[in-house]
């Protein structure tokens, strides 16, 4: 059996967090480890966490609040070797299957690169019935640059392989997007190996803290899409230019080229003109190709 590490970060989630670490340890076939890094808690998760950790479960270690994509790139930072990693939520619930079928994919891929595995997930409301809700669009695995406009992968169905971990520990950058956004791209620029999985293999749990994408008007999803790219203006193209720094040395020509206009948009007018018209800079969605073309143009993608 193949040794995983599974990487959790919490955060006041002593409500959920039993029936999610009960759902790591039924995990099938695999031999498990299990990190967690507590991000500034005040409720019961610390005492949950240390009595888990009594009865040899998991280990865990407090940390100040810094926000859950650096925790996560912490927990990365703190990770002891194995086969393979996983990256877990503290509210959901694992189906036993989650991490060996994970592998099973993974296992078909080429070791000697970084690989990324991620799948599905079944809606649930905050007591684990299932909810029937659409997924907002089709799956896709996302290439370059469409990974710049928007993100499918969630980290919490996320798993990889030893290479990609060592990657991820090589640069640590100044500005990042989420965590698993992060890693996608690094991993998109280190080895391009990346597995989708159409069948959910977890219940993503759906409560008060985390329905960002409860709103269902045009309107609406359309004004907060926008206001987002608004409130943390040029935050994708710093991202670019992240990428550029770190990991200049795996890019293609092609991949450098992307980057650099992603990343110099605003200080170029060549770029500017490439990244608004060149049909090269499309997402698979219109939607998310009218939102970059939108935010290119009032530059502040």
């Amino acid at each position: 059996m193949y040794n995983v590490c599974v990487l959790m970060s919490t955060y006041n989630g002593g409500k959920y967090l039993q029936e999610q670490i009960d759902s790591l340890i039924g995990q099938a076939d695999v031999n498990l480890t299990v990190l967690v890094r507590d991000d500034g808690s005040s409720d019961s998760t610390t005492a949950i966490l240390e009595r888990y950790k009594q009865k040899g479960v998991l280990d865990w270690y407090p940390g100040e609040n810094i926000g859950s994509a650096r925790s996560f790139l912490d927990l990365v930072s703190r990770a002891p070797y194995c086969d393979y990693y996983a990256l877990c939520d503290q509210d959901d619930y694992w189906f036993p299957e989650k991490l060996s079928v994970a592998i099973s994919r993974l296992e078909q891929t080429d070791g000697s690169k970084s690989a990324l595995y991620f799948c599905k997930t079944a809606l649930a409301d905050e007591n684990l019935n299932a909810v029937e809700k659409k997924e907002k669009c089709d799956f896709v695995v996302l290439g370059m640059p469409e990974a710049f406009m928007f993100n499918y992968a969630k980290g919490c169905t996320m798993v990889f392989n030893r290479f990609l971990l060592d990657r991820i520990r090589e640069y640590n950058p100044e500005t990042i997007d989420m965590h698993d956004m992060w890693i996608y791209k690094v991993c998109l620029v280190t080895g391009s190996c990346i597995v989708g999985d159409e069948t959910p293999h977890m219940l993503y749990r759906l409560h008060g803290d985390n329905v960002v994408g409860a709103a269902n008007s045009f309107t609406r999803t359309w004004r907060t899409r926008f206001g987002f790219l608004k409130s943390k203006p040029h935050f994708r193209s710093k991202v670019a230019q992240e990428i550029l720094r770190g990991y200049d040395r795996y890019l293609t020509a092609e991949e450098r080229e992307q980057l650099q206009v992603l990343g110099n948009y605003r200080s170029s007018f060549r770029y500017w003109m490439k990244a608004v018209f060149s049909p090269s800079y499309s997402a698979p969605f219109l939607k998310y190709t009218v939102l970059f073309k939108l935010a290119v143009l009032f530059r502040v993608f």
